[in-house]
């Protein structure tokens, strides 16, 4: 693999998106051209920190407007507008705003339990003695 030559717009990049959004926003925000391990070692090297690591990071409300936008067009659009979140914390985040998750269809479930119900009857029916 070819050494990565950093430009300046590259190291741009890094200073907006490091410190709230760690290594995966920068990765993100760079299209994925370039490795989880060199964004933070870039970020090292120009003395770029980050709280992303140092445990939950604030929302901000323009993060909010984003998975607003986002929340009906799944998992993937709810990750790709919220690069640096985590899907736990973006499920997390929408609860607390009050936005449901799509429920799940519980008709074959209910199907499957009506099935094991009557097999279940079967079997003990056939495991009694016949009275007489």
């Amino acid at each position: 693999m070819p050494r990565l030559t950093w430009t300046a717009e590259m190291d741009a990049v890094v200073r907006e998106h490091y410190p709230d959004g760690g290594s995966p926003a920068v990765v993100a925000a760079l299209g994925g051209a370039i490795t989880l391990t060199q964004a933070s070692g870039r970020a090292v090297k120009l003395g770029v920190r980050t709280t992303f690591r140092s445990g939950r990071r604030r929302w901000k409300p323009h993060e909010d407007e984003a998975l607003r936008q986002a929340w009906d067009g799944g998992v993937a659009a709810r990750l790709a507008a919220l690069p640096g979140r985590s899907l736990r914390s973006i499920e997390m985040r929408g609860h607390e705003l009050g936005l449901a998750l799509p429920r799940m269809d519980t008709e074959p479930l209910a199907q499957a339990m009506a099935r094991i119900d009557a097999l279940t009857r079967a079997r003990l029916a056939a495991e009694q003695p016949n009275a007489e």
